[in-house]
């Protein structure tokens, strides 16, 4: 990762490569015997690589009122630090009772919009005034590009 000055070892045909952004041959491999003899050519990974094994982090939510007063025409907007994409979990909308109102997920995307690191949820369902609503967001709902999940969250 430094031109070749320093290599470090590794075992089999897996690479380990620390978290972060690497330029088209940046990274170097070459494979070394029983004997201690080094390859006299070294492999480069040709293009750019990114490594993430950062989850995304949720920084900003709006359900679109107040804790005690939301418009029953609101969705739930979700803005996460990075960009993310759907994934295999969903992203629930239940009444006070734990009844399923509508559910949201990759395969699902009536009444839902993802653009960069923004999500934003509208409910197609006709929801009843004076009734609480609970959101979840659950296990494996997001994820970002290289399919870090952040934890679930229930609001």
């Amino acid at each position: 990762m430094d031109g070749g000055e320093h290599w470090s070892s590794g075992q089999g045909s897996a690479l380990v490569v620390p978290e972060g952004d690497y330029a088209a041959g940046a990274i170097q491999v070459r494979q070394t015997d029983a004997a201690a003899n080094a390859s006299a050519d070294t492999n480069n990974f040709a293009s750019a690589l990114r490594v993430d094994a950062t989850a995304p982090e949720l920084v900003q939510l709006d359900s679109g009122g107040t804790v005690d007063a939301v418009p029953i025409e609101a969705g739930l907007h979700l803005v996460y630090d990075e960009p993310v994409i759907l994934g295999d979990g969903t992203i629930e909308l239940r009444d006070a009772g734990g009844v399923l109102v509508q559910a949201w997920n990759s395969r699902n995307l009536e009444g839902i919009t993802v653009l960069g690191s923004d999500i934003w949820v509208q409910p197609t369902r006709e929801l009843a005034f004076s009734q609480g609503y609970q959101w979840i967001v659950g296990a494996g709902a997001v994820k970002d590009e290289a399919g870090n999940e952040p934890h679930g969250i229930s609001l």
